[in-house]
């Protein structure tokens, strides 16, 4: 297994590596409270609504009777996303179990689906056995119109040919049948995303006794009223204080990740929702929707299922409904905090303790061999494509033919320039002429590099077509794979069971790290066998 610092990996944040690093001032302002807090019935009783389609394990049930008993509480949250959502999504998922098992806690998962972002939700990659990189959308119902919550969408009949394809792709894998049976299951024609999400993760985390609660459920419960209605009654007051705490930050050398508004909470008719918006001292919109203050009280007051919060809210009403000892984020989200973690004081809600989530690509064994082959230089396969392609050029240019032409270039462009010098002092238009030349010959010997580089991939074939695999699998689209890539591939692999297994043995190891792995190896240390790859 190969290690890398969060620093190391890209993209480089400024505020992330001096929190994995240790920063004092950092870790004293994003520090939890001293005390352990209790969840609120509200927020219990949104967990079982949220859990009533599901059939629970005897580990969800005695996880249920805890947190009606008041049972610490380690959370985390993601929006919806496309057969269970990118590789982070079940990484922070492992992360709370992994947590909560050390915290003596219940592991809660908080699925977002109050938001209208359906692109995100819809959209996720994934890896088929030749290597390739697909994207894959999430088949609509309907066409919904612009503002409609991921809560209301459903699938529509063309999964059952999305997933017909999937299996194809991926037939040959040992557990890919039985993997396309329960995602077919979960899957359905006509199920909403939000179900078909959480019934997917429950066939990994039930037997865990992991807990969900949806945002749409909370909202629907009237659960978040207290915290909005400190909003609405206090304009400006949320906004204010993160932009305080934000320029703080700024003057550290960090930058602003959240956006904040003057009121931080949407207003929900049917199945869209829309920001509230700020007109003068007592007037506000909302989409076509118009209120003054006592109007706008008045129809939270009496339909609090209206209303729900924005980015900046969310953390502060998630905190005060669940009380956390622990709250797993990610790099995002610990930003967020920063900027926010004044805010806990001025509202009176007690800060939970905050752990990043855990950080991995996981990779076939041909590729871990391939990374160790090129040594110091595997931090390459992350770079920008321009710079990959370059280097990748490099490596096959056996005669060094490549290296010699850049050479050349260098020097044709340091003779020119001296002799552009020379030129002007007798005539500047000489010089420019003189320049106007070099620049040509600069043209000439890039495009000279240009054809030889092509001509060298096609003599390279093989090498070049394992160090291109090896970049789809470490840096998808130009992205961390664990942004990018639902694990299916792994999933049809080693089999639904095995791959929590190696999850929650990766979020046994430190957080601050991202790891390049094979599932082979983390499997190993849980049952003592290995999955043929």
């Amino acid at each position: 297994m190969i290690q890398r610092l969060w620093c190391q990996i890209a993209p480089h944040e400024k505020l992330l590596c001096d929190y994995a690093t240790g920063d004092q001032w950092l870790h004293a302002l994003l520090a939890g409270a001293d005390h352990a807090g209790t969840p609120s019935k509200e927020a219990a009783d949104a967990v079982e609504a949220t859990m009533e389609p599901l059939i629970l394990s005897d580990e969800q049930r005695e996880a249920l009777d805890r947190l009606r008993t008041g049972a610490a509480v380690v959370i985390g949250g993601q929006q919806v996303g496309h057969l269970g959502g990118p590789l982070y999504t079940w990484l922070k998922i492992a992360s709370i179990i992994e947590r909560a098992r050390r915290e003596h806690a219940v592991p809660i998962f908080w699925i977002e689906d109050n938001d209208h972002d359906r692109a995100e939700a819809q959209r996720v990659g994934v890896i088929n056995q030749s290597d390739q990189l697909a994207f894959l959308d999430c088949p609509p119902a309907e066409r919904y119109p612009t503002q409609t919550i991921v809560a209301a969408c459903r699938i529509g009949p063309q999964i059952t040919d999305q997933l017909a394809e999937l299996e194809r792709s991926l037939a040959t894998l040992p557990f890919a049948k039985q993997t396309i049976a329960v995602l077919r299951q979960c899957y359905g024609v006509g199920r909403f995303w939000s179900e078909a999400f959480m019934e997917w993760h429950q066939q990994f985390w039930a037997h865990h006794g992991l807990l969900f609660v949806r945002s749409s459920i909370l909202r629907q419960l009237g659960a978040m009223k207290l915290l909005l209605t400190h909003e609405l009654c206090n304009v400006g007051q949320l906004a204010q204080c993160v932009r305080e705490q934000t320029a703080e930050l700024i003057a550290r050398g960090y930058r602003a990740q959240l956006d904040v508004s003057t009121v931080n909470a949407f207003y929900h008719q049917g199945w869209r929702r829309y920001r509230i918006q700020v007109e003068s001292e007592s007037s506000f919109t909302a989409g076509q929707h118009r209120f003054n203050a006592e109007q706008l009280l008045d129809e939270l007051d009496q339909h609090p299922e209206h209303f729900s919060p924005s980015a900046a809210l969310r953390p502060l009403v998630q905190d005060a409904l669940f009380a956390p000892k622990v709250s797993i984020v990610g790099p995002a989200e610990l930003q967020y905090h920063a900027q926010l973690r004044s805010a806990y004081s001025q509202w009176g809600i007690r800060p939970p303790s905050l752990m990043l989530r855990h950080s991995a690509t996981f990779v076939p064994e041909r590729v871990i061999r391939l990374l160790h082959k090129h040594g110091d230089q595997m931090e390459r396969f992350f770079d920008p494509q321009d710079r990959f392609d370059r280097w990748v050029a490099e490596i096959l240019d056996r005669s060094g033919v490549l290296a010699q032409v850049d050479t050349a270039a260098t020097s044709i462009a340091d003779i020119m320039a001296s002799l552009e010098r020379a030129a002007e002092q007798d005539d500047p238009t000489l010089g420019r002429a003189v320049a106007a030349t070099g620049h040509r010959f600069g043209v000439q010997l890039e495009r000279l590099h240009g054809k030889l580089r092509h001509a060298l991939r096609r003599q390279r074939e093989q090498q070049l077509s394992r160090l291109l695999a090896a970049r789809t699998h470490l840096f998808p689209g130009g992205r961390l794979q664990e942004r990018v890539v639902a694990p299916i591939y792994w999933v049809c692999t080693v089999g639904i069971r095995q791959w929590s297994d190696v999850l929650l043995a990766l979020a046994k190891e430190s957080n601050h790290t991202h790891y390049i792995a094979t599932p082979n190896e983390l499997l190993s240390r849980v049952v003592g066998t290995q999955v043929v790859q």
